[in-house]
C-alpha cells in the first residue's frame, strides 16, 4: 500500500526529509557560503555608511557580520520563549475539555 506520490514537489520533499537529503541541503549551503566568502574578497565594497575603512580591513566582514548576527536572533529567541513560555495547563481550569468542567456541567445539569 506503499504508493509514490504524483507530483513532483511531493517527491522532493520526501527525498530532503531524509537523512542524506539533510547532508546534502548542509553541504550545499557550506560550499555556497564559501563561494561567497571568496568572491567577496575580490569584489571591492562601497562605502555607503562611512565604515569603509573598517570594512575594507577585514576579509569576510559581512559574511562573518551575517553568521554572528543569525547566530544572536536565535540565541536571543531561545532565551524569550524561556521567559515567556507559558506552562501546558496554564489555560486547563478554564478549558471547556478540563475534566473537572465536565464532572461539573453533568452535575449541575
Amino acid at each position: 500500500m506503499n504508493e509514490q506520490p504524483r507530483f513532483l514537489l511531493s517527491r522532493l520533499l520526501q527525498r530532503i526529509d531524509s537523512p542524506l537529503g539533510v547532508k546534502r541541503i548542509c553541504y550545499i549551503l557550506l560550499v555556497a557560503c564559501g563561494l561567497l566568502v571568496a568572491i567577496g574578497l575580490f569584489i571591492p565594497h562601497h562605502d555607503a555608511y562611512g565604515m569603509g575603512a573598517i570594512v575594507a580591513r577585514i576579509p569576510g566582514f559581512y559574511g562573518i557580520y551575517g553568521f554572528v548576527m543569525s547566530a544572536l536572533l536565535v540565541i536571543i529567541a531561545k532565551a524569550l520563549r524561556r521567559i515567556l513560555m507559558r506552562s501546558e495547563d496554564y489555560y486547563a481550569p478554564r478549558t471547556i475539555d478540563n475534566e473537572e468542567t465536565q464532572k461539573e456541567r453533568n452535575s449541575s445539569t
